[in-house]
């Protein structure tokens, strides 16, 4: 499985993380920048997006239908761009503490193939966590894409 992000946008501003490069490798994006520039809020942002929506996912997996992915009203201001497999996808944000809608130009009918299988945010500082909220995973849900 191939996984790449494009952007990432917060708070209206956009981030690029990388160019749409075809390859069937995984890519490593690494952030760099002067303290308090914002690299700890766009992982914290992709680690809870993914996190809220999988967590969601798991627990209604009847949800995955073709309208789950049909809202009409997104936050235009923080969404996730990435690449997975075939699938472009942009994730919108619809409230912080709700899953993403991921847009894509066709349904997966498995949700598993617009998700990453795991998911890496990584920190120097020993005040990061990502998310910043993380409770202890249920041994039921052993099979989520985040472990602390």
């Amino acid at each position: 499985m191939s996984f790449q992000i494009l952007s990432v946008t917060l708070d209206g501003q956009e981030f690029q993380l990388s160019k749409n490069v075809p390859t069937p490798n995984n890519k490593i994006s690494i952030i760099t920048g002067k303290n308090g520039t914002g690299k700890s809020r766009i992982l914290e942002h992709i680690s809870t997006s993914f996190m809220v929506s999988d967590d969601f996912l798991r627990e209604q997996p009847n949800a995955w239908d073709i309208n789950f992915n049909r809202v009409s009203s997104f936050n235009e201001q923080n969404k996730i761009k990435y690449i997975i497999d075939r699938h472009e996808v942009d994730a919108k944000q619809i409230h912080r503490d709700l899953a993403l809608a991921f847009v894509t130009d066709e349904h997966p009918r498995i949700r598993n193939s617009v998700f990453p299988n795991k998911l890496i945010c990584l920190s120097t500082s020993p005040f990061d966590r990502f998310p910043p909220h993380s409770k202890k995973i249920p041994d039921e849900f052993e099979d989520s894409i985040y472990s602390y």
